[in-house]
């Protein structure tokens, strides 16, 4: 069995963004982002506070809204690993991403987060090429 350059290519882009998902889903479900902690030491008046420091506080609020986050977010990285389930992952994939990667630009999360939500970005919508005859037939009218 050969494995091609596109095979590895799309095995790379995959892994990528399957650990990074991974990882955010499961530090999520740790209690060590988004987190009650961060809700204790968030003693900063309004109008000293950043974007970024109210846009985390707010989301720290309700833990059901970090589990569900979390748990999509698994969930798309798990969908993007199985071929027969990769259109409908890199669908989810992306619409999350999209949201995170919206979130970075407008609250100003920079640097690391962003470039990273931005690479996962791209890698979904190179895997969204790679699965075109898949989406053709979707959005077949027939």
């Amino acid at each position: 069995m050969r494995i091609t350059i596109k095979q590895l290519f799309c095995f790379g882009i995959i892994s990528f963004n399957v650990s990074v998902f991974i990882l955010y889903g499961t530090v999520k479900l740790s209690h060590m982002q988004l987190s009650e902690e961060f809700l204790i030491h968030s003693n900063i008046p309004c109008n000293d506070a950043r974007p970024i420091d109210i846009m985390w506080y707010f989301f720290s609020l309700k833990r059901g809204y970090v589990l569900v986050i979390a748990i999509s977010q698994i969930i798309s990285a798990i969908l993007l690993i199985l071929k027969r389930t990769r259109l409908f992952g890199v669908l989810l994939y992306l619409f999350i991403v999209s949201n995170i990667l919206a979130i970075g630009l407008f609250y100003g999360i920079f640097y690391g987060p962003l470039i990273i939500s931005g690479m996962c970005f791209f890698n979904c919508l190179i895997l969204l090429y790679f699965e075109k005859s898949k989406l053709k037939i979707l959005f077949s009218k027939e």
